[in-house]
């Protein structure tokens, strides 16, 4: 019976060293949730030249106090919150949180065709009111 035990833990042992060397072996940690749809979805926002910014991008980053390195966080860090999310609907539309100590940054994507399209951008509840002009080509 001990010997029966014994061979099995050896080969989970053996087993388990030859995954470590073959599979988990100076691999970036980051790169083991990169297939969930959470970060395949930010992986497509980041890339930079699918994702089209308003015009008045620097206007909505001004009236929500929030600076370019807050975007960047939140593309980089944030999560997308797939209950406030509409990925069935035509755009599809995705909204990525990011939170930092005592503020949440969101912002709302529309996704058509093989464009990203930001539509909104906020911290903290309800989105604020900005008197910036529209962007008139989205």
């Amino acid at each position: 019976m001990w010997r029966r035990i014994r061979i099995y833990l050896f080969g989970v042992v053996l087993g388990s060293i030859v995954v470590w060397a073959m599979i988990l072996r100076n691999r970036n940690v980051d790169e083991y949730l990169r297939w969930t749809p959470g970060e395949r979805i930010l992986e497509e926002i980041r890339t930079d030249s699918n994702t089209v910014l308003p015009a008045n991008f620097m206007c909505l980053l001004d009236c929500s106090e929030l600076t370019t390195l807050d975007y960047k966080n939140l593309i980089n860090k944030g999560s997308v919150d797939f209950k406030k999310s509409s990925p069935r609907e035509t755009p599809r539309k995705y909204v990525v949180e990011y939170k930092d100590n005592d503020r949440t940054t969101t912002a709302v994507f529309h996704f058509m065709n093989d464009e990203q399209h930001l539509k909104k951008i906020f911290v903290n509840g309800p989105e604020p009111v900005c008197n910036c002009t529209p962007d008139e080509s989205n």
